[in-house]
C-alpha cells in the first residue's frame, strides 16, 4: 500500500479516537520501517490538527448563532408572546424555566463567541467538548442573572395577563364556596399569615362554563368573605380561570377609569337636567356597578346598594344604610341652606341655589330607609 492511503488510514484511526498503540500496530503489519512509519504518523498528524482546526471553525461558529438565536427565540417566547396568552397558573415555574434557559443561551454564546478564529483555538485542541467544565463554571456565573431574569419575566407575564384581562374583560358576579387561613411560624418565632378563598362563576360564552379556582389574599381581608357571599369580579374572555375580584376601590379606579367615589348633591342636582343615557355615562365615571333598569326608570348599583329613580321633575336618591350621616354632613358643608318649613312626611328640608333637597324615610318592617328627593324649585 502506497504512503498516500496509509496516511489516509491514520487519518481515519485518529477521527475515531484510536489508540497510538493499534496505529503503531496497524503500520508494522504493512513491514514499515520506525522511520517510515514515524513519517506517516506525522502526516496524518499534521492532516488530523487540521481537519479539528476546520472543524471547529465550523461548528463553534454555529453554535454561537445557535446561541443567539435561543437568545432572541427565548426572549421573544418569555417576554413578549406568553405575556399575551393571560397565563395566570404556575407562573412562578414558567418564569423560573424562562430565567434559567435565556441565562443559558446567553453563557452559551459567550463561550463560543470567536471562538473559530484560529488564533483562539488551542494547538493541541481537541474535538471532544469538556460538558463537565461548562456547567461547572455556568452555575455560579448564571446564579445573579438567571435571579433578575426571573424577576422580570414573572412581571411581564404578570402585567401581560391583567392587561389581557382589561382588555377583554366581561363583567359577572361570583359565589365564595370556601376558605382557609393559616399561621405559622419560622424557626425564629417569626409569625407569618396566608389566607385563600374558593371562588366559583359561570361563564357568560355560550359553553356556560363553571369555573372554580382558589385565589391566594390578603390575611387581613380574610375576615371580609364569607361563604355563599356573592362577589362581583371580570374575567377573561381568552382564559375565564384569568379573574379579579373587584374588592377595592383602587383596582376598580384602574380598571374602569372611574372615580369610585359617593354620589353626592352636586351629581344629583345636575341630573335633573340630563336624559337617561347622559345620566348612566355620568353614574359610571363617578363609580363601578351601575345599571339601568327600564322598567322602573331607575339606576341600580346592587354593590354599593344604592337606587336612583328619575320620576317626572324629580329624583329619588336611596342610599346604602347608614350613609345618612355622610350625606347630611355634605349638605351642611356645601352651601345647602336648611329650610325651616314644616312638610308633612319631610324630616329635614335643603336649598341651594334653585335647588331642593328633601330627606324623607320609609318603614319596611321593623327598618327605616331614608332616602332624598331632589327637585327644582320656581
Amino acid at each position: 500500500m502506497d504512503n498516500d492511503k496509509l496516511i489516509e488510514k491514520v487519518f481515519e484511526m485518529l477521527k475515531k479516537n484510536e489508540l497510538s498503540y493499534r496505529i503503531d500496530n496497524s503500520l508494522k503489519a504493512y513491514n514499515l520501517t520506525t522511520s517510515e512509519i514515524s513519517i506517516i504518523r506525522e502526516e496524518a498528524t499534521r492532516k488530523y490538527k487540521y481537519y479539528v482546526v476546520e472543524t471547529l471553525k465550523k461548528r463553534n461558529k454555529i453554535c454561537f448563532y445557535i446561541g443567539v438565536g435561543l437568545i432572541v427565540l427565548v426572549s421573544i417566547l418569555f417576554f413578549f408572546y406568553l405575556p399575551t396568552t393571560s397565563i395566570v397558573d404556575n407562573v412562578t415555574l414558567i418564569s423560573i424555566f424562562g430565567a434559567v434557559l435565556l441565562s443559558f443561551s446567553i453563557y452559551f454564546s459567550y463561550v463560543f463567541y470567536n471562538s473559530w478564529y484560529p488564533e483562539n483555538i488551542s494547538e493541541n485542541a481537541t474535538l471532544d467538548f469538556d460538558l463537565g467544565g461548562f456547567f461547572s463554571f455556568f452555575v455560579p456565573l448564571a446564579f445573579i442573572p438567571s435571579f433578575i431574569f426571573f424577576f422580570l419575566i414573572q412581571n411581564r407575564i404578570e402585567n401581560g395577563a391583567k392587561k389581557t384581562l382589561i382588555e377583554t374583560k366581561v363583567e359577572t358576579v361570583g359565589v365564595i364556596t370556601s376558605g382557609a387561613f393559616y399561621e405559622s411560624r419560622s424557626l425564629k418565632g417569626r409569625r407569618s399569615n396566608d389566607a385563600e378563598i374558593t371562588v366559583k362563576f359561570i361563564t357568560k360564552d355560550k359553553d356556560k362554563r363553571t369555573i372554580k379556582k382558589t385565589i391566594e389574599i390578603m390575611p387581613n381581608e380574610f375576615n371580609n368573605y364569607y361563604k355563599g357571599q356573592k362577589v362581583n369580579l371580570i374575567y377573561s374572555s381568552v382564559n375565564p380561570y384569568n379573574f379579579m375580584l373587584l374588592n377595592s376601590d383602587e383596582e376598580v379606579r384602574a380598571i374602569f377609569k372611574t372615580e369610585e367615589r359617593a354620589i353626592v348633591f352636586d351629581d344629583l342636582t345636575a341630573f335633573l337636567e340630563k336624559n337617561q343615557k347622559q345620566i348612566s355615562e355620568k353614574l359610571n365615571t363617578i363609580s363601578y356597578g351601575w345599571n339601568y333598569d327600564s322598567n322602573k326608570n331607575s339606576w341600580i348599583n346592587s354593590s354599593r346598594e344604592s337606587l336612583i329613580m328619575k320620576k317626572d321633575s324629580d329624583i329619588l336618591f336611596f342610599p346604602r344604610k347608614g350613609m345618612e350621616m355622610f350625606l347630611d354632613n355634605y349638605l351642611r358643608k356645601n352651601q345647602y341652606v336648611k329650610v325651616n318649613e314644616d312638610i308633612p312626611g319631610v324630616i329635614d328640608c335643603y336649598e341651594k341655589s334653585n335647588f331642593r333637597v328633601e330627606k324623607m324615610s320609609l318603614r319596611q318592617g321593623t327598618e327605616i330607609q331614608f332616602f332624598y328627593r331632589i327637585y327644582k324649585v320656581n
